[in-house]
């Protein structure tokens, strides 16, 4: 809206320029100001804002936001620095009335007058609306990332949670995109990623465009493809089910094995096979270090386990009653000797049973890496075998019950536990090979208890 330039006043902007460029300053900005160090507004002018005009003889404080005003005073005062070192614009936020707050960027410039300022501004509306709109679509776009990620998250507890084979892969060059880990338990080779690589890779006899056929036609009618081979020589089928995202055409393959095929991941190899298969007690193959490699039907079965793939890895020692114990005096046992001819201790099973069992265990290797072979025979007697000689017999037990009544019960019972004590600690060495530290964790006895025990029964030249 146009306005009349205001002559009036003394000081006016009309007076102190010209007309010439008076209506030069009014075309090139939106509100001219010229204002004294007090803050007083001697003239105001705008071709712009309506009601500026009436902010003559007003003072900046009563056309300013609060936040603003310390800014401008700061500004004007000239005392310490002149104007003409301040050259950066300041942008000022205008409240007059109940009028709406707008921003406006001004720049100072001196006047033949002392003490008196021209405050030339530009509108700050138009940046101010692009800010906004900025901020709006920053706030609409971090909506849109949660709203993703909460699908994402969505999507990848279910990928996950399927304990079947899934695999995303593109519907025209076949790159697997996504998969599960199931997945990787049926293609990945030494525990490659998958993602990248082509679905048609871990095929055989059949040719990429054959393949892609096949997934289509099965998607179009809900079935399933035939029984197609892969290269580790195991038969899979796929149900395929087709889908566009971001306009590109996917396809979600759940992979079945066939039933009674093993997984090529997990087939015995040729040096271990006929242990592995015909073995009738659970029996199981580790890694020298321990960790469980294979393991029979029956070890499963005893242990109440569903499939070797949830097992693999694990530390034997996650088996046994005495942990970490059984391990040392069966790994070290085979490490010097080889073999382990009989070793008693219970085998701890899933939800909390124990089996007791007697170990057997030899020393293999296989192309320069060596493992150890375990079969498990369950035993219904108690934990440690005994020798003839350190067992009670009828004769001494029918001697202890004629004791009764010539002595106290807490006598009697100690006379017998230290039959039995020193039987617990004679095998211990025995299995340790007359190793004390281990004996005494198998015992769980203290090293000091044990060699009180030791001296006690005349055993410490054992």
């Amino acid at each position: 809206m146009s306005q009349k330039v205001n002559t009036t006043g003394q000081f006016s902007i009309l007076q102190m320029f010209g007309a010439m460029m008076t209506n030069t300053l009014l075309k090139t900005s939106d509100i001219c100001l010229l204002v004294d160090n007090k803050g007083e507004i001697l003239d105001s002018t705008s071709q712009t804002f309506e009601n500026v005009s009436q902010w003559k003889q007003k003072n900046l404080r009563d056309v300013l936001a609060a936040e603003s005003i310390r800014k401008i005073f700061s500004y004007l005062d000239v005392s310490s620095k002149t104007l003409n070192e301040k050259k950066e614009p300041l942008e000022l936020n205008h409240k007059f009335s109940n009028e709406p707050e707008f921003a406006m960027s001004y720049h100072a410039h001196e006047t033949t007058q002392p003490n008196q300022t021209l405050l030339i501004g530009q509108s700050l509306k138009t940046v101010t609306d692009i800010q906004k709109q900025l901020v709006e679509t920053q706030i609409r776009l971090e909506r849109e990332y949660e709203t993703y990620r909460a699908f994402d998250v969505r999507y990848r507890v279910i990928l996950e949670a399927s304990t079947e084979a899934l695999l995303v892969i593109d519907g025209t060059s076949l790159k697997i995109i996504d998969y599960n880990d199931s997945a990787t338990l049926v293609f990945a080779r030494n525990s490659e990623n998958l993602k990248g690589t082509n679905f048609f890779n871990y095929f055989s006899e059949i040719s990429s465009d054959i393949l892609l056929e096949l997934l289509r036609v099965s998607a179009e009618k809900s079935t399933s493809t035939n029984s197609l081979k892969l290269i580790s020589n195991q038969m899979v089928s796929i149900y395929p089910t087709l889908f566009r995202s971001g306009g590109d055409l996917l396809i979600l393959c759940k992979v079945m094995l066939e039933k009674g095929k093993p997984s090529a991941k997990h087939d015995p190899n040729p040096l271990f096979r006929e242990f592995y298969q015909k073995c009738a007690d659970p029996a199981i193959i580790t890694t020298e270090e321990g960790n469980i490699h294979l393991a029979n039907e029956q070890f499963l079965k005893t242990c109440n386990i569903l499939d070797i793939f949830s097992i693999e890895g694990r530390p034997f020692e996650d088996f046994l009653e005495r942990g970490a114990v059984d391990k040392k005096v069966l790994i070290d046992t085979l490490g010097s000797q080889g073999i382990v001819s009989s070793y008693s201790t219970k085998l701890r099973c899933e939800h909390g049973t124990n089996v007791n069992v007697e170990i057997s265990a030899s020393r293999m290797r296989l192309k320069a890496k060596g493992f150890f072979g375990f079969i498990l025979r369950t035993a219904n007697r108690g934990l440690v075998s005994q020798k003839s000689g350190d067992t009670l017999s009828d004769k001494a037990l029918e001697n202890s019950m004629k004791l009764v009544g010539s002595a106290p019960l807490k006598d009697l019972v100690s006379d017998t536990s230290d039959v039995v004590e020193r039987i617990c600690i004679k095998t211990a060495l025995e299995l340790t090979g007359n190793n004390r530290v281990a004996a005494a964790e198998m015992l769980s006895l203290s090293r000091q208890s044990l060699y009180i025990k030791l001296r006690k029964y005349g055993l410490l030249k054992k």
